[in-house]
């Protein structure tokens, strides 16, 4: 009996990592917009003022600090991970970053995991 409920464990374990961490594409198009976005100091190219991102089934984007642009979806085995890429004034930027879910919630993509910084999916 004991063996089972270990077994029985560690599937609900996977599980839940499998749904916290991996996504399909379909299931990351949406809209999203930042939240947590009272933040007071520069960090880069990640928008520090209330951000709205649309990313399209075509392996397109739009944001309002990143413009248009392309974003490619890969997997590890920590989870799914996207990166947007997009002109800025001086050539070719990017942004790199995770996907991730709690219980019941929309993905979200972390923007600043230290800060608890991210895009939620709100459609």
């Amino acid at each position: 009996m004991k063996k089972k409920s270990i077994i029985v464990f560690v599937i609900i374990l996977i599980v839940g990592f499998i749904y916290h961490n991996f996504f399909s594409k379909e299931m990351i198009v949406g809209t999203y917009l930042n939240q947590g976005s009272d933040i007071k100091v520069s960090l880069g190219e990640i928008p520090t003022r209330l951000d709205t991102l649309i990313i399209l089934r075509n392996n397109k984007f739009k944001n309002t600090t990143w413009g248009e642009g392309t974003y490619e979806i890969s997997y590890s085995i920590t989870g799914t991970k996207i990166q947007f890429i997009y002109d800025y004034e001086f050539g070719k930027a990017g942004f790199e970053s995770t996907i991730d879910r709690s219980l019941f919630k929309s993905p979200r993509i972390l923007l600043f995991k230290d800060l608890d910084y991210y895009y939620d999916k709100i459609k």
